[in-house]
């Protein structure tokens, strides 16, 4: 069985002046795959993109 997990990270950390485009995540021994998908945070108001990581449960 696997679990599908969705998580933010901030844009701005995951661009850079070299690669405009974005990369896999390790976060807590989970790998996460960025999606298309954006939103703007409620609290801080920074722009976050949403990552896909796939547990085996």
């Amino acid at each position: 069985m696997t679990k599908i997990i969705y998580r933010g990270f901030d844009v701005p950390a995951d661009t850079s002046a070299d690669s405009k485009e974005t990369r896999e995540r390790t976060y807590r021994g989970v790998r996460y795959v960025p999606t298309d998908r954006k939103y703007v945070c409620g609290k801080s108001g920074h722009t976050r993109q949403i990552y896909r990581g796939v547990v085996a449960a």
